[in-house]
């Protein structure tokens, strides 16, 4: 998840709320990181955050394909042979 969520833009309005707090903050060691990542996002240009949602929008459903893969393959084993986990009989 975290994966996938990385790379994604914030909306302008607090990208523009972290970029005044960052600046109002000068003091704090973090600010200029903040300042910057927050001026970045705000000068991304429309077609830039179409291309990453549609990145992350693949990302997840790759995600989700592996997530279905995986209850195909346990379910396969907890029914294999016609015993479930435990030793009952299905």
């Amino acid at each position: 998840m975290a994966q996938a969520q990385a790379p994604i833009p914030r909306d302008v309005g607090s990208a523009q709320a972290n970029l005044d707090a960052a600046r109002a903050s000068r003091n704090d060691p973090d600010a200029g990181a903040v300042a910057a990542k927050s001026e970045s996002q705000l000068a991304a240009p429309a077609g830039y955050k179409e291309r990453v949602r549609q990145q992350v929008a693949a990302q997840m459903g790759k995600l989700g394909q592996t997530y279905a893969w995986s209850a195909t393959q346990v379910d396969a084993l907890e029914h294999a042979d016609g015993q479930r986990f435990g030793g009952h009989a299905a």
